[in-house]
């Protein structure tokens, strides 16, 4: 079995396995929150390094779109959600989102990528095939977790400092509920 050290920028924030590409894409932050970061697409069958792409300032989290074939960086500082093609490995668009985007959750049933943003109390329904924004969903104070059900095609989010959980219709774009 072999182990490979393969380098990447500073503060690494997150991680996100493409399997239609075999790549990994790895989320780093700069030195200070104004730094430019990164995003390092490594090729998981040579473990090398095939591209890293500017992304902005705090890139905290990564999502896989299988259906389009993409991959979303959420931008922390920018308060933006940074599009990346998964086939040929460069930025394809950039989405202003809430405030302090940190994580997200994909519907394949709707090919939708929900992105939270903490500090806004919103989550970003981002329409995979035509990159933008088409729904801001109001959720309880600080959206920490996000989980998809699907079964049902919704979307639920932990909201920390409401101390509740609000539940997403994906098909319909809306909040069905805010639980205590």
């Amino acid at each position: 079995e072999r182990i490979a050290r393969i380098p990447t920028a500073a503060s690494g924030h997150a991680l996100c396995y493409v399997p239609q590409e075999n790549k990994l894409y790895c989320a780093s932050g700069g030195q200070s929150y104004m730094d430019d970061s990164v995003v390092t697409v490594i090729d998981c069958s040579a473990d090398t390094v095939v591209a890293t792409l500017l992304v902005g300032v705090n890139p905290y989290a990564l999502c896989y779109n299988p259906q389009n074939n993409k991959v979303y960086c959420a931008d922390y500082w920018f308060n933006t959600t940074i599009i990346i093609d998964g086939a040929n490995n460069s930025v394809i668009g950039t989405v202003r989102v809430g405030t302090s985007p940190h994580l997200f959750e994909y519907s394949p049933t709707s090919n939708m990528v929900y992105c939270a943003n903490y500090d806004g109390g919103t989550v970003s329904a981002i329409d995979g095939a035509a990159n933008s924004v088409v729904a801001t969903l109001r959720t309880g104070d600080g959206p920490s977790a996000l989980c998809y059900n699907p079964v049902m095609d919704r979307v639920y989010s932990a909201n920390a400092w409401s101390q509740t959980v609000t539940a997403m219709d994906c098909a319909a774009g809306a909040v069905l509920a805010n639980i205590d």
